[in-house]
């Protein structure tokens, strides 16, 4: 079981009235002295595509039927158009950004966590120091559901928790998330392999990137 330390948690969805400082001094010394610093990919939640029917469906009993078809729709896009979980491109970029800041050198572990919670899957990756796990937490092309609406917005949302694993304490964690402003209809989304698609995700995994290092007080 993974504990939290509750004074050194930072969460938030990137919101920039805060104090950009997160990683409290004496944490940064910690990691630093450790000299590695293991990067791990949590399994991701399911890629959402969310047709206007679908989208009507919510709030009433059928609303579960919907989640599972909108949850299908999204394997058949990863399939059919390649879409990749944005946290493999978002990893080593917070990594980077690490590296910078406490001059650890960062291992980038080949494999998907199921349960970050679980501590003794992170004790397999190293059995101390600190496993810093990045999860896609939410993505999809979303409806509203009002006035029988055929556009669609793409929304992410990603969580990265930095675990000490000698106790299992989280000792920093940090969310970001984004939601385009234009809503556009679902099959121009899906036009030229869904390159818009793909121009948005890559744009949310720059944004977080930039959030999340800004923060900690070092570039991206």
């Amino acid at each position: 079981m993974v504990a939290v330390l509750l004074p050194a948690l930072a969460l938030s969805a990137c919101s920039g009235t805060r104090s950009r400082e997160m990683l409290r001094a004496d944490l940064a010394n910690d990691i630093r002295e450790r000299k590695t610093l293991h990067i791990a990919r949590a399994r991701p939640a399911d890629l959402e595509i969310w047709t206007p029917s679908l989208a009507l469906m919510l709030g009433g009993f059928a609303a579960p039927a919907a989640q599972a078809r909108a949850v299908k729709w999204g394997a058949e896009w990863a399939r059919d158009y390649g879409l990749e979980d944005p946290a493999i491109a978002l990893a080593p970029r917070l990594g980077a950004g690490f590296a910078e800041y406490t001059g650890v050198t960062v291992v980038n572990v080949d494999r998907v966590v199921n349960d970050p919670g679980n501590l003794a899957v992170l004790r397999q990756i190293t059995g101390s120091g600190h496993v810093l796990v990045v999860r896609t937490h939410d993505w999809r092309l979303h409806q509203d559901g009002t006035a029988f609406s055929s556009r669609a917005k793409f929304k992410y949302m990603f969580d990265v928790r930095l675990v000490r694993v000698d106790d299992g304490t989280i000792v920093w964690r940090e969310r970001c998330g984004r939601t385009g402003t234009n809503e556009t209809p679902l099959d121009r989304w899906e036009q030229d392999n869904a390159a818009l698609l793909k121009s948005n995700i890559a744009r949310a995994v720059d944004y977080c990137a930039e959030e999340i290092v800004r923060y900690l007080g070092f570039k991206p």
